[in-house]
């Protein structure tokens, strides 16, 4: 929901994208959930499992997974990204 989201997705499946350009070139990816304006934006990797809300969260993610990110654009960098909540670290 939203202006172009999941504009690109062309085999991804069980996704989730509400903002604007939400998940805007994920092609592949499954699991995706992405809520705000540009979030998971890059997300192409087909690993999934990623959850990314706020503006420009996890924006350019383009080969982690399981990762859980809120917060707005300052960490939009795949570097900082990886060091933040993996998946194992839910349960």
């Amino acid at each position: 929901m939203g202006k172009q989201a999941l504009y690109q997705n062309t085999t991804g499946s069980a996704n989730t994208a509400v903002g604007a350009q939400a998940l805007f070139n994920s092609t592949a990816p499954f699991d995706e959930v992405a809520i705000g304006d540009s979030a998971l934006y890059n997300d192409n990797s087909g690993n999934g499992f990623n959850t990314a809300i706020g503006y420009m969260a996890l924006f350019a993610n383009t080969y982690g997974s399981s990762n859980t990110l809120l917060a707005t654009h300052r960490f939009k960098t795949t570097l900082l990204v990886m060091l933040i909540l993996p998946k194992d670290l839910l349960h």
